[in-house]
């Protein structure tokens, strides 16, 4: 499994960037399952995480799960 997560610097905020990294990240390992930690109010977290193909699997804690799971 990896566990990944993300920032960006403000300036470079609302480009895409992180969604390019971490689809970058996926398709450099199609076969490893992802795991992202979020907090439940990181909207632009949670929309990269979308938009990157995580599916949201359950929330402990203060933190949404989000993941990629292996066939």
């Amino acid at each position: 499994n990896l566990i990944v997560s993300w920032t960006t610097a403000p300036e470079f905020r609302g480009l895409g960037i992180a969604t390019a990294a971490l689809t970058a990240l996926m398709n450099t390992n199609p076969s490893a399952a992802l795991v992202a930690k979020i907090k439940v109010n990181n909207y632009a977290s949670i929309k990269v995480a979308e938009k990157a193909g995580l599916i949201f699997s359950h929330k402990a804690d203060g933190l949404l799960y989000y993941i990629r799971e292996t066939t």
